[in-house]
């Protein structure tokens, strides 16, 4: 459903800070909803639709995103991956099988 002219995309850009990809897009379905509801031949969404659609949408919690992203760079970052392997694994089999995939790669 397109935009109505009154959406200011600056303006959305700064009060969705900290929302994900698809927090956004579900704030974008909510607010066509909303259109929608409110008059079923709507021609876009207008800017109420949006604000009141942030409203609902809480922002995803993506810090435990970012506690595996920096772990994974630590890993990728080590001297070398059987070492990074080794260091985080300490079961044989598990170990193992890290080294055959990355032999495979």
């Amino acid at each position: 459903m397109p935009c109505g002219f009154d959406v200011d995309v600056s303006e959305l850009t700064h009060v969705t800070k900290g929302c994900t990809s698809a927090d956004i897009s579900l704030i974008c379905r909510e607010a066509s909803i909303s259109a929608i509801k409110e008059n079923l031949n709507c021609s876009g969404v207008k800017m109420e639709h949006l604000k009141t659609a942030i409203l609902r949408v809480h922002p995803s919690e993506i810090q435990p995103y970012q506690e595996l992203s920096d772990k994974f760079q630590r890993l990728v970052n080590s001297k070398s991956p059987s070492e990074a392997c080794v260091h985080q694994l300490n079961r044989p089999k598990e170990l193992s099988s890290w080294i055959k995939m990355m032999d495979w790669i």
